[in-house]
């Protein structure tokens, strides 16, 4: 009996702190590849991103687009998060997903699904217009083809690291 009245209250409180919209946005910001190393490059970028938050529910689906200027490469996460309410501000969210790579630069693999993970920040301006913030790291596994010094080809493998931060502009439709 206790645990259900627990469980009732939650889901009460679930349902008013909870968010329905759908956002569209501009976004951009920084990459840094191969963090935490301090010879990290910097890779800037923008980019378009969408979330939508079912009705009633305390998650949301989001995607975006990004063009990384250094590395002429396209990254595009897709995540499902938690949001801790509409009618707090600023709303907190993060979340989990794959990301694919996108990079004709890369003549071995250009195509890459890895992992992200991150946390975000929404304030809201207008009833329709919002400031975005992100934080995530990337990890994407790679395959590389190369010479070493006998000439002869070889292969080295592993994760690209990324660490992104980037601020952005959302409009709520819904």
């Amino acid at each position: 009996m206790k645990k259900a009245l627990l469980i009732s209250i939650f889901l009460l409180g679930v349902k008013f702190i909870s968010a329905q919209d759908f956002s569209v946005g501009f976004t951009s910001g920084a990459y840094s590849y191969g963090f935490p190393e301090s010879s990290s490059e910097l890779s800037y970028s923008f980019g378009l991103n969408a979330a939508y938050t079912p009705p009633g529910a305390f998650f949301d689906v989001s995607a975006s687009l990004q063009y990384l200027i250094e590395t002429k490469a396209f990254i595009a996460p897709i995540s499902l998060g938690l949001v801790f309410g509409q009618r707090f501000r600023p709303r907190v969210f993060g979340g989990v997903g794959p990301v694919i790579r996108i990079n004709p630069q890369e003549l071995n693999v250009p195509f890459g699904i890895g992992a992200k993970i991150g946390i975000g920040l929404d304030y809201q301006i207008t009833e329709k217009i919002a400031i975005s913030s992100e934080m995530g790291w990337y990890f994407i596994p790679y395959k590389r083809y190369y010479y070493n010094h006998f000439s002869s080809p070889d292969i080295s493998s592993g994760f690209d690291r990324l660490l992104n931060f980037s601020l952005g502009v959302k409009y709520y439709i819904l």
